[in-house]
């Protein structure tokens, strides 16, 4: 009798372990399906809030990711896009693994130039997520778009992916988040839907007719990361090695 009670009640431990594991992704789920029902201007409105944007308000817990050493005005983002758009045609192209990864570099034509951020734009925000195990097919398909493209690009270069990740690691300080999967795919929502109600958002008040970073800062945050002994594969989001889940997804 004493033998069955403790079977049943270990039983029960295990299934309200597994229910309340099942609980938990339903509900991250449905968070993440609310946000792909966004309207345009909802979408707008939640990636310039991330962003940092002055222009639109968000709550003092939630610190901003880009704005500390960016200017986050239209002039920016439309650069950060078409950086993207460009990177993004070039390396789905066709091109020698060599030429790929030089483009990454400050100049592709010299392989001794470090990778910049620069030549991909809004890419880099989603540099440190690669293949982590926190990136969806289903869910994020962009970002698991981005990551597999990268993983393919740097296949058996894993010395070269993890400098890329490195260079382009945005934000660079630690003491700002990174983008999760979730915040990255609606980044990238929209900026493929082309900015719908940025202008709107963001209306022209003087606004910058360039784009401004505070390179000194972007600098010194740089240098400290790369002095840093310690390997990006150890993030909870992304992976070390490029090939480590493209094998698996073959």
């Amino acid at each position: 009798m004493r033998t069955t009670l403790s079977l049943l009640a270990v039983l029960f431990l295990a299934g309200s372990s597994a229910l309340i594991a099942c609980s938990s992704t339903t509900d991250e789920e449905v968070a993440e399906a609310e946000e792909q029902n966004l309207t345009d201007s909802e979408l707008a409105t939640k990636v310039l809030q991330m962003m940092g944007a002055t222009q639109v308000p968000r709550a003092e817990a939630d610190p901003p990711a880009c704005s500390s050493c960016h200017s986050i005005n239209p002039v920016s983002i439309r650069k950060w896009k078409k950086k993207l758009d460009e990177a993004n045609a070039y390396l789905s192209g066709e091109h020698t693994q060599e030429e790929k990864i030089n483009y990454f570099r400050n100049d592709p034509d010299d392989v001794r130039t470090e990778f910049s951020p620069s030549r991909v734009g809004m890419m880099s925000a989603g540099i440190h997520l690669a293949l982590g195990a926190s990136v969806n097919e289903t869910r994020h398909p962009r970002t698991f778009k981005q990551g597999k493209l990268l993983a393919e690009i740097f296949e058996d270069q894993g010395a070269l992916y993890s400098e890329l990740r490195k260079e382009l690691l945005m934000p660079v300080s630690p003491d700002y988040p990174r983008l999760t999967p979730t915040q990255y795919e609606l980044v990238l929502t929209w900026f493929e839907k082309g900015l719908p109600h940025l202008d709107e958002l963001m209306p022209d008040t003087g606004r910058p007719t360039s784009c401004t970073d505070d390179m000194d800062k972007l600098a010194a945050h740089a240098s400290e990361i790369k002095n840093k002994e310690q390997e990006l594969g150890g993030d909870e989001q992304g992976e070390t090695h490029p090939d480590a889940r493209l094998s698996r997804e073959r």
